[in-house]
């Protein structure tokens, strides 16, 4: 987990198996709530609003839990900003 918080999303790629789910959408086209909400921690409110850039890409963890990271480009690399891990089991 400590390696997927760290590393820009080719690395990441590479080196882990293939994602169970690899998404890209617009800030500004979701409400971070439930899953979501560690992103009112990498962005402030007025962010929002705006159409940036994010990544979330999610892999098995083990078999019980899966890990969700999600990515902000910058400087043409896609760079994590959050990370969270997860039960199979839990229902958004």
């Amino acid at each position: 987990m400590d390696f997927l918080g760290r590393v820009v999303y080719d690395t990441a790629i590479f080196y882990n198996n293939l994602p169970t789910s690899n998404i890209e959408y617009l800030l500004n086209e979701i409400y971070p709530i439930h899953f979501r909400i560690g992103l009112k921690n990498a962005f402030s409110a007025d962010k929002f609003d705006k159409p940036i850039p994010v990544k979330e890409v999610t892999w098995e963890f083990d078999k019980k839990d899966f890990i969700t990271v999600w990515y902000t480009q910058k400087n043409d690399l896609w760079k994590p900003i959050d990370i969270y891990q997860y039960s199979k089991t839990a229902q958004f």
